[in-house]
């Protein structure tokens, strides 16, 4: 449903999606982007992984950028993972 993402990005080859489950989701021109493994393209959002701990999300025209929560000792802490391809 529209109402279960909490952020989307996109541009205009692919699209990175952000749930308010902390889910991660993809779809579009894949060349490595999507962070699903593969290089096919997808037509429909795909879950990413299995992580739950998505923070924010960024489609840029050649990589995809995502923040991701963690958590120390009862302190919030932020891990930032930025590459060509997102890892799953």
């Amino acid at each position: 449903m529209a109402k279960d993402w909490d952020h989307i990005s996109l541009t205009n080859r692919h699209v990175l999606a952000l749930k308010f489950d902390g889910t991660l989701w993809a779809w579009g021109d894949n060349a490595g982007k999507l962070g699903n493994g593969d290089i096919q393209s997808v037509q429909i959002a795909t879950k990413i992984g299995t992580s739950n701990d998505w923070k924010s999300i960024e489609a840029g025209e050649n990589n995809s950028i995502g923040i991701k929560k963690m958590e120390r000792s009862g302190y919030g802490a932020t891990m930032i993972t930025v590459k060509s391809e997102m890892e799953h």
